[in-house]
């Protein structure tokens, strides 16, 4: 910098920063949940064996009832001291210093102790950074990765990344334009009478990697439905790689989606004009429109504002909890995908048949900073044990949401959900630790593979809850569990398959809207147009998805004193969205710890029905 002596070096530190700190309402002093009473109610009313370590027919209507009087009593409460309060002045604020323009100092505002090292540019080893391999898969290995990506995570900040497929060749495209239908005599194309299968033998795919829709790498990934390995994961500088392996479906669409320090407004907004622009073309029932909307704007928009939609909402729920329970909480680098889920059909080892089989959420890899205001341990831990219970009911709750039509609710499944449907069925739910392992494993009947996770996971010092037998829900058969670390709080949310998330079942009245996304994955041009020129249905969903980007941008923007709309004036889901969350569950970790998941799972699968 030059000054009136010459040039000279100013130090500044950018993350270098200053809070201000409000205290909202207390709201856990004046409008207290007696976590005590529930305790006894659901100790009295189920059958509890602490010995073998299980509990059945837990009362899940006494639970509903409790909640929903606490809800009423904290609105009542809200409403009566103060109708005038803004959201900040309810949950509290943390707003950065601000301070006033002034001369550079010739040193930063705090004293140096030592400095380790210094460097022109951030090292290579010091950066966060996101990793993504792909390779066609030999008898469960990896062969040769055809995708390989490495970019530090400030290069993909508020950026949609997907891997997708297309036909290899125009032959290939061929292939799947002559199992469409004949046009009407508009032109349109009935996504009634789309194939619901398609000959992946018989189909050769190219796998492309996008960043905001361009193709950074691409690579041939044989048939279609052919089963891939994917490994994915971020490079912190503290804990080195942490990665995670997945086998897509050589055919599907993974919207991947990284929540790097929370939800970005300017990428919300982004999103939703997309949205809208989309939206817009399907509308004007133009061919010349609608043989310009690409994969990208129908699909992956769909998928990525989903999972957006997930995270942003996590992290808005995370820091209201977090406010209401004394916890400092930060989100660390985090990862997930909501793709199409594929189902194969294999003949002598070659996939035969190739199946549009609904949609799936896979948050792999979800982190967060925190520590009790009073240093309390346990607390930390409960608190990590509620989130991740509520992070678990926002994987099949948020898809729902997303997906529903006027006509016919989607059905989503997630472990929380495995768990609540089983304990509704009668069936016991077990807590299992190295004392019961044996005991558990003779009585459950699970799917082989859910069995050696849970027996694997308990040997290495974990937790795990389960119930005790499959469950049909919708025409889904499998099951759900909870492997949890005690040391930390940590843990995995898993369904059969190995998935750490949920699946989105398809009913009759999606079909429709399902059947479009498989078709405009690999058509283009005028035979997507055609395809299109049917696609209302497509419209309400665009809608949909673009609307709860709006609430949940809106709901952060409160939560940050940023909104001047008062408690009381606010409406529709913002408000649901802000009163789920003040319920302290924690605490009844204090009154009934062996059996805390089992009620936290309930609890929070009841709060995603209000």
């Amino acid at each position: 910098m030059k000054e009136l002596a010459g040039d000279s070096w100013i130090p500044m530190d950018a993350s270098f920063k200053q809070y201000d700190f409000t205290d909202g309402m207390n709201l856990k002093d004046q409008v207290p949940f007696d976590a005590e009473a529930l305790a006894n109610t659901i100790q009295t009313k189920s059958i509890v064996n602490e010995q073998e370590g299980w509990v059945q027919n837990v009362p899940q209507a006494d639970i509903e009832a409790q909640l929903t009087q606490f809800q009423n009593q904290l609105k009542t409460y809200i409403e009566n001291q103060s109708p005038a309060a803004t959201v900040g002045e309810v949950l509290g604020l943390q707003e950065i210093k601000i301070l006033p323009a002034r001369p550079l100092a010739a040193g930063l505002p705090y004293n140096r102790i030592i400095t380790s090292q210094t460097f022109n540019e951030v090292p290579n080893n010091l950066r966060h950074k996101f990793k993504y391999t792909l390779a066609t898969e030999n008898m469960g290995y990896a062969d040769t990765p055809f995708i390989t990506i490495e970019e530090p995570t400030a290069k993909l900040a508020g950026k949609s990344i997907a891997l997708s497929f297309k036909p290899a060749t125009k032959a290939d495209e061929d292939i799947i334009a002559s199992r469409l239908p004949a046009p009407e005599a508009n032109g349109s194309i009935d996504p009634n009478k789309l194939p619901k299968t398609l000959p992946g033998y018989l189909i050769n795919l190219t796998a492309e990697f996008t960043i905001n829709g361009e193709t950074i790498k691409a690579g041939a990934a044989g048939k279609m439905g052919g089963e891939l390995y994917e490994e994915m994961g971020l490079w912190s500088p503290k804990e080195g790689w942490e990665t995670s392996v997945n086998h897509p479906a050589a055919g599907s669409y993974r919207a991947i989606g990284l929540d790097l320090q929370g939800a970005s407004p300017e990428q919300a907004a982004r999103l939703k004009q997309q949205l809208e622009a989309t939206k817009a073309k399907l509308e004007s029932n133009s061919e010349v429109q609608l043989a310009t909307l690409t994969k990208h704007n129908l699909v992956g928009d769909l998928l990525y504002g989903t999972v957006f939609n997930y995270f942003a909402l996590n992290d808005l729920q995370d820091q209201i909890a977090a406010q209401s329970s004394a916890i400092i909480n930060y989100r660390l680098p985090s990862y997930g995908t909501f793709s199409t889920n594929l189902q194969t059909q294999y003949w002598f080892g070659l996939p035969r048949n190739v199946t549009f089989a609904g949609l799936s959420m896979d948050v792999d890899h979800m982190k967060q900073h925190r520590n009790s205001k009073t240093n309390n341990k346990q607390e930390s831990i409960a608190f990590g044990q509620s989130i991740g219970a509520r992070m678990s009911a926002m994987e099949h709750l948020v898809p729902e949401q997303m997906f529903s039509t006027e006509t016919e609710k989607a059905q989503g499944i997630s472990a929380v959900k495995a768990l609540a449907i089983a304990s509704q069925q009668g069936q016991k739910i077990w807590t299992i630790t190295n004392d019961n392992l044996n005991l558990a494993l003779s009585r459950i009947n699970l799917g082989a593979d859910a069995e050696n996770d849970i027996r694997n996971a308990v040997n290495a010092g974990k937790i795990a809850t389960t119930h005790e037998a499959r469950i049909n829900f919708n025409g889904w058969v499998g099951e759900g569990y909870m492997l949890i670390d005690p040391n930390t709080g940590a843990g995995a949310y898993m369904i059969s398959g190995g998935g750490n998330g949920g699946i989105l079942l398809i009913g009759i009245a999606i079909l429709a809207i399902s059947l479009l996304l498989f078709a405009c994955m690999f058509v283009c041009g005028p035979l997507m147009a055609g395809v299109l020129l049917a696609g209302s249905s497509l419209i309400g969903t665009i809608a949909a998805v673009g609307t709860w980007i709006t609430v949940v941008m809106s709901a952060i923007i409160a939560i940050n004193g940023e909104w001047s709309e008062t408690w009381s004036e606010i409406k529709g889901p913002l408000k649901d969205i802000i009163g789920w969350f003040l319920f302290p569950i924690g605490g009844l970790s204090k009154t009934l710890f062996a059996f805390m998941s089992v009620i936290i799972t309930f609890a929070v699968w009841l709060w995603s029905k209000f």
